[in-house]
């Protein structure tokens, strides 16, 4: 959750120069399921076929 909110309140600039309010409320909760998913992947690569594949896939 902190990297999430440290990635939107970096994005806040932005928010306020190119989209609107219920734009970013929509944007929130995609940013913080991807950050949840990349840590997830990254802590169960050597375990679990499916994050493995997933974090291969990002890098």
């Amino acid at each position: 959750m902190l990297i999430a909110i440290a990635v939107r309140n970096e994005m806040e600039d932005f928010h306020c120069e190119h989209l609107t309010d219920s734009q970013m409320q929509e944007l929130n909760p995609i940013i913080r399921n991807a950050i949840v998913t990349a840590l997830y992947a990254t802590r169960n690569y050597s375990e679990n076929e499916t994050s493995a594949a997933a974090a291969s896939f990002q890098l």
